[in-house]
């Protein structure tokens, strides 16, 4: 399909694998799509700053960058960054068209309705969106979608309306008479209001405000619903008594406004251009005193059997040859495409990849383009079927491991998961029970516990081996805070004890090699909802060989702090390792290491697997190990 992206200062018409539709969302294809000429135009001359300038007007980003560098090396997050921004992003986000899938968790849509849809990074200037239900309403009978893609500029207008409480008969003065100024008038008007209309600036004073005791109110959008991830991403209502005006039902106020003739869209709307002539419309967007007030993208009109298309081919795609893994990379975030790629491209000797699969399509295909993988989809299917994968990894949301698992290990193919490899009992039963059901040769199934293959605790193995008695360890895990409606602790995530700490038990595990028995649990009480008690706890196991490991969880701290630290007491000896970046001996003449950076592991983890499948032999990590690992988080 195509999209358009913004790319080093301009607007260009990629094409990208369509969205699948989600369970609890609409795919919809487009007939229209709304420019957000302010914000827009912004985010395209955004794009066009060196990115020194963009870090001096966006410092809390710049923070995040320094603190990537810190954990990953200034280089690797340098080719992160610059290949995000050649990539593109997305933009729109106000669209109109037509439903052409519903989720199975969706109820009050069906196929071929028209609808209108709002959000940005969703109603995005593409062929095909797929939407949340409480970011699209039904268009009135008879309202054409070309006026009603201008939804969510209404919703926002109208929101600041109901923020200023006007009454019938009362003068309000309009500044500023863009296209928001513009819908702000007429929805005055249709309040019974007397509207004094003006292009000024504001220079404000202080003292004007202060003697005359002016409020001041903030409209947040096109509130209330925006920005709360239960309410656009979960699609839970607000209940009517109590919430009269959402988002949603001011989208479909302002939609009956227009069907009902007391506003007037057509005067407002400059011009249309196909999606393919769309760049040359944000070309005179930016021009002077002459540029256009609204302008619109319009899509081709399809048969109503058209599917949309889920594959692209990528022109510069790499052939794979020799005998290699080829792997299929499904979800290309952040993570994935900081530490995997790169180090799946360090060990092409090994590895081809065949696939990029990504919820989004321009996410997809500009990864696919960065590693040379021969195809980009949004359709995990797609590589189900592909029998020239042999493996994939696994970097979805959590949620997803489990199934995403099995359905990749009853095709034949081996699977790298990160972890969590499951969230519930139910998911680990599934996967253990097909194992079970295997006989002779099984596919190879790693879990991406990276920790136990980086080069300290293989040290620490080492120093370990011949050991006379128990372990004792203890584990200190400074994680830092995250919001309680942080999609970690839901039930996308699993929680921090699932999603993270199985990290840790799966290191006392591979140290200890023993089965686990006892395992006890306490957990901080705090005074706020600030903190929760799930991610401020110890856990302490027993292991049958006699040793003891205990974990402390904490989000209390702060980020200044390390965030690991690691000690084993054993046979007169203690081993202290710091951070994956120091490891210290105590009581023995034994040689312990240093790093520049944390080294965690991630590159010998796929090393290892790429061998395991190659060369066979014993699995990375017996699968018994996989499975206690999260059965001890499952009794924590």
């Amino acid at each position: 399909m195509k999209q358009l992206l913004v790319r080093k200062g301009a607007v260009v018409v990629s094409e990208v694998p369509a969205p699948t539709v989600g369970a609890r969302n609409i795919l919809v294809r487009l007939s229209h799509s709304c420019v957000s000429i302010g914000t827009e135009v912004a985010g395209v001359r955004m794009s066009a700053m060196p990115l020194w300038k963009r870090v001096l007007k966006q410092p809390h980003h710049a923070k995040k960058v320094v603190q990537l560098m810190r954990d990953q090396g200034a280089k690797r997050v340098w080719d992160r960054v610059t290949g995000m921004l050649a990539a593109g992003t997305p933009t729109g986000y106000s669209a109109a068209g037509e439903v052409v899938a519903v989720g199975d968790q969706v109820d009050g849509f069906a196929v071929g309705d028209l609808v209108a849809c709002a959000g940005a990074g969703i109603a995005n200037h593409a062929e095909y969106i797929d939407v949340p239900v409480n970011l699209a309403v039904r268009i009135p009978s008879g309202l054409e979608t070309e006026h009603a893609c201008t939804v969510t500029l209404g919703a926002i207008a109208m929101q600041g309306v109901r923020r200023a409480t006007p009454t019938l008969g009362e003068t309000f003065v309009v500044v500023g008479m863009g296209i928001l100024g513009q819908i702000t008038d007429q929805l005055l008007r249709a309040h019974g209001c007397r509207v004094i209309v003006g292009d000024v600036g504001l220079n404000l004073q202080r003292h004007e405000f202060f003697s005359k005791e002016v409020d001041v109110l903030i409209s947040a959008s096109y509130e209330p619903g925006r920005y709360d991830p239960v309410y656009e991403v979960e699609g839970q209502d607000y209940p009517l008594p109590y919430v009269r005006w959402t988002e949603n039902r001011n989208m479909e106020e302002y939609l009956r406004l227009i069907g009902e003739g007391r506003m007037k869209v057509s005067p407002l709307v400059s011009e249309v251009y196909p999606v393919a002539e769309a760049d040359a419309a944000y070309e005179k967007l930016k021009s002077g005193a002459n540029k256009p007030l609204m302008v619109l993208p319009s899509y081709p009109e399809v048969s109503a059997d058209a599917q949309p298309v889920r594959k692209i081919a990528n022109p510069r795609g790499k052939k794979i040859e020799g005998r290699k893994v080829k792997l299929a990379l499904v979800g290309a975030g952040g993570f994935a495409k900081g530490m995997h790629l790169p180090n799946l491209q360090s060990l092409d000797a090994k590895f081809g990849l065949q696939a990029v699969v990504s919820r989004t399509g321009h996410n997809a295909s500009a990864t696919a383009t960065n590693c040379a993988a021969s195809y980009s989809t949004t359709e995990f299917a797609q590589v189900l079927a592909d029998r020239d994968v042999n493996a994939v990894l696994i970097a979805m949301r959590h949620d997803l491991h489990a199934p995403m698992t099995l359905e990749a290990l009853k095709v034949g193919k081996h699977v790298l998961v990160e972890k969590p490899t499951v969230i519930s009992h139910a998911q680990l039963a599934d996967i253990t029970d097909w194992f079970a059901s295997q006989i002779g040769e099984t596919l190879r199934l790693l879990t991406g516990f990276n920790h136990r293959f980086s080069p300290y605790a293989r040290r620490i193995q080492e120093l370990i081996a011949n050991r006379a008695g128990p372990l004792m360890m203890t584990h200190r895990m400074n994680a830092g805070h995250l919001p309680p409606d942080h999609w970690t602790h839901g039930g996308e995530g699993g929680g921090r004890n699932v999603g993270e700490a199985c990290h840790i038990y799966d290191l006392f595990t591979y140290f200890a090699n023993s089965k686990v028995g006892k395992v006890a649990v306490a957990a901080a009480r705090p005074a706020t909802k600030h903190f929760r008690r799930d991610d401020n706890f110890t856990a302490t196991m027993e292991f049958a060989d006699g040793s003891v490991a205990t974990l402390t969880y904490t989000a209390f701290g702060t980020s200044q702090h390390p965030k690991e630290e690691l000690e084993i007491f054993v046979d007169g000896k203690v081993i202290v390792l710091g951070d994956y970046k120091s490891l210290t001996i105590t009581g023995s003449k034994a040689k312990g290491m240093t790093t520049t950076l944390p080294e965690k592991g991630q590159k010998a983890e796929l090393e290892a697997f790429g061998n395991a499948i190659l060369k066979g032999g014993e699995w990375p990590i017996p699968l018994w190990q996989q499975v206690q690992a999260m059965q001890i988080a499952f009794t924590a």
